[in-house]
């Protein structure tokens, strides 16, 4: 039957329908069009439901009776304590109005001591159902412990960290900046959707990875998970007065005036202010602290930084492994480019330069003593690379030096040499490959870790090298010289 068809059949608002099937109490099937479909065993089980309500039992409770874990006597046994305590807290309060009814006194003339000494003379413990005035509620006690529950929220914001990282170096592709501003606005990308989860976790389970650790965990007054509009209040109330906005400054202030409040016992704004009403003040249930939430913060918080370095080097190893075809060298190449911020073009999948936009707001001035090198390359029947080439040719000059650079040759040597080690070893591989190229010379050939030889070869006439790379023209006679630098793959 459709949901408007059990409306009718057991007298109960769709919104009712539909809170105790999020609760569990019913599981409708549903049909081929995804509509729920409910049953007559659905209807008997609201009207169940229903009859348990109205004696005032609670949703929770109904529910271990559905499991079995609590028997309906045992249940109607419990209710009945309840509703009597009710009854006396209610028998109680009519009475005393009674009372102060016939006592014929208006507002101005009350005199509350006698009345107040025989309710508390009287006093009957507050009851499910009659609870004591929300203005009258004791303020809660707060957690003293301001060193765990910072370590606490430091592991959540790790945490996050690490998947914010996910995100930056696998779909997003953004290497780190080296810029202080937009480092701190891209602290704003952690510390805001830590706060959002913060809140549902709160809502859902009452405690977060860090505090579960560490043996925390928040109730409100009643002993109840927070509400979600109560959770992201305060997640709101913590950006403001725990983090400061995260403004520079100001928030080592905020941390300060937070770490005093939480040592001295003072309830900090956002478990309990003056805007709220105390209904809604927050709770810290801590358990004893033992060695065991310790070692499993410690070891958590090692595997997070184990993990966090795993997804960087992970993000920034070029994409391509194995042997490398000419389109997967130039993939390699500008992934390394764009991860490392080098000042370097990226190439095409025919490994050829690809030229910037013209800019005419831009004047290009070439100081190099050389011109941009032309890569060759050769592959085998498999098209795979057995070699490729740069080669540079000298621009004629008045000046008697001339210098070089091979950053493009070296990163395309790195790009083919990360493809043949794990993840663990690329990144030494790489730093083993360029100290060994800054020995080369021309005329010489360098043989690198993993089987890979890097030559370099100069011809012509006019220049003669002054170390490695470097070069000065010979009097008297015409610059007319090039030079080549191979790898060549084992």
């Amino acid at each position: 039957m459709t949901i408007k068809e059990l409306e009718t059949l057991v007298d109960l608002p769709r919104t009712s329908i539909r809170y105790y099937e999020r609760e569990g109490l019913i599981a409708p099937s549903r049909s081929d069009n995804n509509y729920r479909d409910y049953t007559q065993a659905d209807a008997d089980a609201l009207q169940k439901i229903k009859l348990l309500r109205k004696l005032h039992l609670e949703v929770d409770t109904i529910r271990l009776i559905q499991q079995g874990s609590l028997s309906l006597d045992q249940a109607l046994d419990d209710q009945l304590r309840t509703l009597e305590r009710d009854q006396n807290a209610l028998t109680q309060a009519r009475e005393v109005c009674h009372a102060l009814r016939e006592s014929s006194s208006d507002y101005d003339h009350l005199n509350p001591l006698p009345w107040l000494e025989r309710l508390e003379r009287d006093e009957v413990p507050p009851s499910a159902h009659f609870p004591t005035p929300s203005d009258t509620l004791p303020p809660l006690p707060v957690a003293p412990h301001p060193i765990r529950r910072f370590l606490a929220r430091e592991l959540d914001y790790n945490l996050m960290a690490l998947v914010v990282l996910v995100f930056q170096l696998f779909v997003f592709r953004i290497p780190d900046s080296d810029n202080a501003i937009l480092n701190w606005l891209a602290g704003y990308l952690i510390l805001l959707p830590m706060l959002a989860v913060e809140a549902v976790l709160l809502h859902l389970w009452g405690t977060t990875p860090g505090k579960w650790l560490l043996g925390l965990s928040l109730r409100d007054r009643a002993g109840n998970k927070l509400s979600r509009r109560r959770a992201f209040y305060r997640s709101c109330m913590l950006f403001a007065k725990g983090y400061g906005y995260n403004i520079p400054i100001y928030n080592l202030y905020r941390y300060y005036k937070s770490y005093r409040a939480c040592k001295d016992g003072e309830p900090l704004p956002w478990d309990q202010d003056t805007y709220s009403s105390l209904g809604d003040d927050v709770a810290y249930t801590a358990v004893p602290l033992q060695t065991f939430h310790g070692v499993r913060w410690t070891a958590c918080c090692a595997l997070t930084l184990a993990a966090s370095l795993l997804v960087a080097l992970a993000g920034l190893r070029p994409p391509c492994q194995g042997e490398l075809t000419v389109a997967e060298l130039s993939r390699n190449y500008n992934h390394m480019v764009t991860m490392y911020k080098m000042a370097l073009p990226d190439m095409d999948d025919e490994g050829q330069w690809i030229a910037p936009p013209y800019d005419p707001s831009h004047i290009v001035i070439n100081l190099s003593d050389w011109t941009d090198p032309v890569p060759t390359y050769e592959v085998d029947e498999n098209g795979h690379l057995t070699s490729f080439s740069l080669t540079w040719h000298a621009i004629p000059q008045s000046s008697g030096l001339y210098f070089f650079s091979a950053s493009r040759f070296y990163t395309l040597v790195d790009g083919a040499v990360s493809a043949r080690q794990s993840l663990l070893s690329y990144a030494f591989a790489i730093d083993a490959a360029n100290q060994q190229m800054t020995d080369l010379l021309p005329g010489e050939t360098v043989e690198l870790d993993g089987g890979y030889t890097v030559s370099a070869q100069l011809e012509g006439t006019g220049l003669e090298t002054m170390g490695n790379l470097e070069y000065f023209s010979t009097n008297g006679e015409p610059v007319d010289a090039s030079l080549t630098l191979t790898c060549i793959f084992p």
